[in-house]
């Protein structure tokens, strides 16, 4: 399915949401690609780096476990973020083998800066439908959501043999 495609009314829903759903999340990858690379020096995945830390992830290894990425990889990223000045690295008292991430203020300006324009963008991609085509993508948005984020739909053949 190509950005110019309509969803055909007769295609089952399970292959509207396969083609639908990364093409959404690529477009809006994209637009916040322009506005984090152009004019921030940033990539997507440095900037994923700052919004995971932004929303608790503070360690390394909770980084890499969340999207199953190596700690090498995610060390690299974080070590560049505090190059920039938008991360912190902060040794536990407790535990001095743990290392806890923080955003500086630079950090959590960069962030909202940055969402704000992802914002501003997709304010102007929605702002054309009907308040009930809003309300309408609102509500099937939600369903998608709490259907996906439902730990008994899990997917019977997608488990690894113990």
């Amino acid at each position: 399915m190509t950005s110019n495609e309509q969803v055909q009314p007769d295609k089952p829903l399970q292959h509207v949401i396969w083609e639908t759903v990364p093409l959404l999340a690529r477009q809006i990858h994209q637009q916040a690609d322009r506005a984090i690379l152009q004019e921030y020096e940033m990539t997507r995945s440095q900037f994923h780096v700052l919004l995971q830390i932004s929303h608790g992830r503070n360690t390394i290894s909770s980084l890499a476990n969340q999207d199953s990425i190596s700690l090498p990889a995610v060390s690299r990223q974080v070590d560049e973020l505090e190059r920039k000045r938008l991360v912190t690295r902060q040794r536990d008292p407790q535990d001095r083998r743990i290392v806890h991430l923080a955003l500086t203020d630079e950090g959590r300006q960069l962030k909202e800066i940055i969402r704000a324009r992802v914002l501003e963008w997709l304010t102007s991609v929605v702002e054309p439908l009907s308040p009930a085509e809003q309300e309408s993508i609102r509500q099937g948005l939600n369903q998608l959501a709490s259907i996906f984020t439902d730990e008994t739909n899990t997917c019977p053949h997608c488990h690894k043999p113990e």
